[in-house]
């Protein structure tokens, strides 16, 4: 049924200006709410893994900067310093688990944030899937895709494709729509722009791949930014995920009246 953009908007108590009425022109005629609450889950699902990865892998950083602090600085007794040296290899290896299930985690949930942005019709995406996996390895290439993809789903999660039109009331007899819509508000302090975010975490990254653990300082410096980018993820993965969950609350507003028209 094609969508009655005047009613839909006295209905919500909104105008729409031209990129609006668009979007949600697409919306209506290529999206069900079932797609989006199963795509907002999985999305759910997905960026706490991917947060949860960077929190260990920062973590992981952290305790062993720590351990080696305390032994090059002597801090503690010889025995606690002996044990506390022949225990860093060891969470030096960890670390790097920990920094492979890291990429891991990444790649896997830009892949599913590129696939449904398509599926969404919230833009064509730069890459193909493939390509995002891939840009992490080519040389010279994974220095600059992986932040490419970031921006580019940053700027397509924009929840300001869209009004802010509050919480939706209930609606055929989706008794438990407005308790989670309730949950699923952010504040946009929340979804502030990433930019200089972004930059600070993909170069941050880069640097701890680049200066590597041949040499000492090398060490303290790869480590180091090493956790900076670790944090740093968490920041972006949060901040872009609370964006595209406040876009799709906009987008369930709309496709509830909508349904509520039929």
């Amino acid at each position: 049924m094609p969508v009655d953009i005047a009613q839909l908007e006295r209905r919500l108590g909104h105008s729409f200006d031209d990129d609006q009425v668009t979007f949600v022109r697409a919306l209506v005629a290529n999206t069900s709410m079932g797609t989006l609450e199963d795509v907002e889950d999985e999305e759910r699902t997905r960026s706490r893994l991917t947060q949860g990865a960077f929190i260990a892998s920062s973590l992981g950083l952290s305790v062993t900067l720590g351990g080696a602090v305390v032994v090059v600085y002597g801090l503690g007794s010889p025995e606690l310093l002996a044990a506390i040296a022949d225990l860093l290899p060891h969470l030096v290896t960890l670390t790097f688990v920990l920094g492979l299930a890291q990429t891991v985690a990444l790649i896997r949930w830009l892949r599913e944030l590129n696939r449904n942005t398509r599926l969404l019709l919230l833009g064509e995406p730069r890459f193909s899937e493939s390509e995002v996996t891939w840009g992490f390895f080519i040389p010279i290439v994974n220095l600059i895709r992986p932040y490419q993809v970031l921006r580019w789903v940053h700027a397509r999660s924009d929840p300001d494709q869209l009004p802010n039109m509050g919480d939706v009331e209930v609606v055929k007899g989706l008794a438990t729509y407005r308790q989670v819509a309730e949950r699923r508000v952010f504040h946009p302090s929340t979804w502030r722009e990433l930019g200089f975010p972004i930059g600070v975490y993909w170069g941050s990254y880069v640097l701890a791949a680049l200066t590597g653990r041949s040499a000492v300082w090398s060490w303290w410096l790869s480590t180091s930014t090493g956790l900076l980018a670790a944090l740093m993820g968490v920041l972006v993965v949060h901040t872009i995920q609370a964006r595209r969950l406040e876009l799709f609350r906009r987008m369930q507003r709309v496709l509830t009246e909508h349904e509520r028209e039929e």
